[in-house]
């Protein structure tokens, strides 16, 4: 049987997208169970359908990395935008994300990587039982 490869810039475009709103549910609502389940779901169906070792590693972790900095974007924009925001006001905000930020890092990316490498061991269990 053949094997089908999914689109790995899909793959990685929906981890993105998944990370960085899991963060912006923390931020916003102050959901930990929130955040913590959309990590683990999206850690582990990305490792299930990314299948190799190596490329689930550097693609889940490049992700999740990305989706860092996006969410200190996105919080730094508004104030960018309507045009309120000095220099010191930004590196005020970018202090105050970056610390929430690297908090949940701690245990969310090792967390990440571990759901990863499930999801990798079992689609490959899954693929070899076929």
């Amino acid at each position: 049987m053949e094997k089908v490869r999914a689109p790995l810039l899909g793959i990685v475009f929906g981890l993105l997208m998944i990370f960085t709103s899991s963060y912006l549910l923390l931020f916003t609502w102050k959901s930990m169970i929130g955040h913590y389940s959309l990590i683990v779901l999206a850690s582990f169906f990305g490792g299930v359908l990314i299948v190799d070792f190596e490329r689930s590693l550097k693609l889940v972790a490049g992700a999740y990395i990305t989706s860092c900095i996006v969410v200190v974007l996105l919080y730094m924009l508004p104030a960018i935008l309507y045009g309120e925001a000095y220099q010191g006001e930004i590196d005020v905000i970018v202090a105050i994300t970056a610390t929430d930020i690297a908090r949940t890092v701690l245990i969310s990316f090792p967390v990440s990587v571990f759901m990863s490498l499930l999801g990798c061991f079992s689609a490959k269990s899954f693929l070899e039982n076929e």
